[in-house]
């Protein structure tokens, strides 16, 4: 029995809340696992779609007013 190695690489992908306003504040806070996804993704090309995908399923949203990718916690405040 022999072990074959194969090369692989992943992409890591990480979405953190803008938080409101100009300072960029999550109200959930950096340290809370709420106000951040990360994933891995096969290839740079599919990164984005993984990471909106995970975003949308745990119900973040990007605000196309502000620009800012938004948590659920941040969407409730602003009343979204």
């Amino acid at each position: 029995m022999g072990l074959e190695e194969f090369e692989e690489t992943w992409t890591r992908v990480e979405l953190t809340c803008d938080g409101l306003g100009d300072n960029g504040d999550c109200v959930a806070g950096r340290g809370d696992d709420r106000s951040c996804i990360m994933d891995i993704a096969p290839s740079p090309e599919g990164a984005h779609r993984v990471l909106n995908r995970r975003a949308s399923d745990a119900g973040w949203a990007f605000e196309l007013m502000t620009k800012r990718w938004l948590c659920p916690h941040c969407i409730e405040v602003r009343g979204l």
